[in-house]
């Protein structure tokens, strides 16, 4: 498996994954490919023998009083889950917050999961992810999110 950051000429690729990938939860297929060009927005792709098989995008998101890391999306493709993608991504997106700590000023790094998306809550909770103080949301589609967050080392 290869972690980098996504060529050009796969952009429509990711954004077809995420579109596939969080259907349910509302249209993401502009806010991914939105997210791939900004320059601000940290994406990586996993590449298993040639294919893409996932990708994941983070920020730091800088709020009132609230300055953390989070990751805007992660997502597998239905053929390589459960084969150590998801986590390998995960990984890579705390590393790519942590190696940047300092700079960035955060301590913690966020996520939102689905409330019935047992297997990202298993991924993220194996990443050393909590139920955080910060409120649970909902998706666009009117799903349940929960918000996990864990310190960057």
């Amino acid at each position: 498996m290869i972690l980098r950051e996504p060529l050009a000429t796969e952009h429509a690729a990711v954004a077809h994954l995420g579109r596939s990938g969080f259907a349910r939860l509302g249209d993401y297929r502009e806010a991914i490919t939105g997210w791939l060009r900004n320059p601000g927005i940290a994406s990586r792709v996993a590449v298993v023998d040639g294919a893409l098989a996932g990708f994941v995008q983070v920020a730091v998101l800088d709020e009132p009083g609230d300055r953390h890391g989070y990751i805007l999306a992660i997502g597998v493709d239905e053929a390589h889950r459960r084969r150590g993608v998801g986590a390998a991504l995960l990984r890579e997106a705390v590393e790519l917050l942590a190696t940047s700590r300092t700079t960035l000023a955060i301590d913690d790094v966020r996520a939102t999961v689905a409330e019935d998306n047992l297997a990202a809550q298993a991924l993220f909770g194996a990443a050393g992810f909590v139920r955080g103080a910060a409120p649970n949301t909902a998706y666009p589609a009117g799903q349940r999110a929960l918000t996990l967050a864990r310190p960057i080392p």
